[in-house]
């Protein structure tokens, strides 16, 4: 068995969690912790790696290579230069990212030093073949992540190479977009509740953000991931979703330029306060309206939220709505969730 850490928003480690019951992959996991930020997982390495292809809420992977104590440099200087990256690496450059607490080792910038020379003493003695560098020699940098908490050294390497909540396919976006993953993690927590739905709309849909989200939550990504050219994973076969479900998707938005046409959803150039009542049939709605912030909300903003809650269930009526909006606005809605938006401290608000 392996361990992976899963990192995610403060706040979100439970729907992590939902995330991979929801896909009926927690059959695969042997145990979990959840920690502040992340959740770590044991499983077998085929199935850790490929979770980078498979879940949409987390911000980034990794795999746990050591754990050793730690108190100084010299002692740390011997771990990087003598553990074996080799099956590891497609890149002879890698970016080191440290962090230390409660520890004897406090100087990052000389632990940073410090990791650097002893990987360049390693890779002179390892050398990696030509050909897998020329595969590799155009994309961002390999990252290898130390933390040392009270003297105890934790090494772990990143699976995907890139930020997995970018999403590929996105050629424009609304005025205050939020981050797929964030949208991932409002589905998610959705999905989790015993509601029967077939249908999911957005009626400040933007360009689409969650509605692209909700179309390809059950899909594995297109992406080539950093993990898919290690050596020790050449000939490894991964692990596919168990359960894909399809939506009905629709997006209303008052602001044209925003809508474009994407597969597999219905978008409408309506403002959710005008237009004709329409009456979607198992259908739940989903939305990161204005906060009041980078785009203005002119009256009170609880008026403002309690009047959009009202015109839903007025003009779709839904099972249920699910809203996100900043934590300092006094709303008496049931609170699912809390995380943090772009610095904006949000909830995640329930409505039946």
């Amino acid at each position: 068995m392996h361990e992976f850490y899963l990192i995610c928003p403060i706040g979100t480690e439970k729907t992590i969690i939902k995330e991979l019951k929801i896909k009926r992959l927690d059959q695969f996991i042997e145990s979990y912790i959840l920690d502040k930020g992340g959740v770590s997982i044991k499983c077998e390495l085929n199935f850790g790696v490929s979770l980078c292809k498979i879940m949409k809420t987390p911000t980034r992977i990794l795999l746990r290579l050591k754990e050793q104590k730690c108190r100084d440099f010299p002692k740390l200087y011997k771990i990087i230069s003598k553990f074996d990256f080799k099956p590891y690496l497609v890149q002879e450059t890698v970016e080191f990212v440290i962090n230390t607490s409660k520890s004897r080792i406090i100087n990052t910038k000389k632990a940073m030093e410090t990791c650097e020379d002893a990987f360049d003493k390693y890779i002179n003695a390892n050398k990696l073949k030509t050909d897998l560098l020329n595969n590799y020699q155009n994309h961002v940098k390999q990252k290898i992540y130390i933390r040392i908490h009270e003297d105890n050294l934790t090494l772990s390497i990143d699976c995907s190479g890139h930020e997995p909540f970018k999403r590929s396919g996105k050629t424009i976006q609304g005025h205050a977009p939020m981050r797929e993953n964030y949208v991932s993690i409002l589905i998610t927590e959705l999905l989790s509740l015993d509601i029967d739905f077939t249908t999911i709309i957005d009626p400040m849909c933007g360009s689409g953000t969650i509605l692209r989200e909700a179309k390809d939550y059950f899909q594995l990504s297109n992406r080539i991931y950093i993990y898919q050219r290690w050596p020790i994973l050449k000939n490894n076969s991964e692990i596919s979703l168990p359960i894909k479900v399809d939506f009905k998707l629709i997006g209303y938005d008052r602001d044209k330029s925003v809508l474009k046409n994407h597969p597999g959803i219905e978008f409408i150039n309506e403002d959710l306060f005008e237009g004709d009542k329409k009456s979607y049939k198992d259908s739940i709605v989903i939305l990161n309206p204005p906060y009041g912030k980078r785009i203005k909300i002119k009256e009170d903003r609880v008026e403002y939220y309690e009047k959009m809650v009202t015109r839903i269930k007025e003009k779709f009526k839904p099972i249920a709505i699910g809203f996100v909006a900043p934590s300092e606005v006094p709303l008496y809605f049931k609170n699912i969730l809390s995380f943090n938006n772009n610095g904006i401290k949000v909830n995640l608000y329930l409505v039946f």
